[in-house]
């Protein structure tokens, strides 16, 4: 088996994704300091994330998996807040 070199879109992903953490963390650190309570954030990051998926979704209905239903978008919703809310209470 041959090992492939990372594409430089790959490295230039991963180093965004990195950036864009960090300055999550920046802007959230600043929002608690000024009184947003964490599970306020957790919502608007929730909210923010399914219209995103939402907007996804409409834009490019025909590559939709089969399996993807209204309940499933809702579970996905969902744990995208719970995931949130978590990781801003710790």
């Amino acid at each position: 088996m041959s090992a492939r070199a990372p594409s430089a879109l790959a490295i230039a992903a991963v180093a965004a994704a990195a950036a864009l953490w960090a300055a999550a963390a920046i802007i959230a650190r600043n929002l608690f300091r000024s009184g947003v309570d964490p599970l306020e954030l957790a919502e608007a990051r929730a909210v923010t994330a399914v219209a995103g998926f939402a907007l996804l979704w409409i834009a490019r209905p025909g590559e939709r998996p089969r399996t993807a239903r209204p309940r499933t978008i809702v579970a996905l919703g969902v744990s995208i807040a719970l995931v949130n809310a978590a990781y801003y209470l710790a």
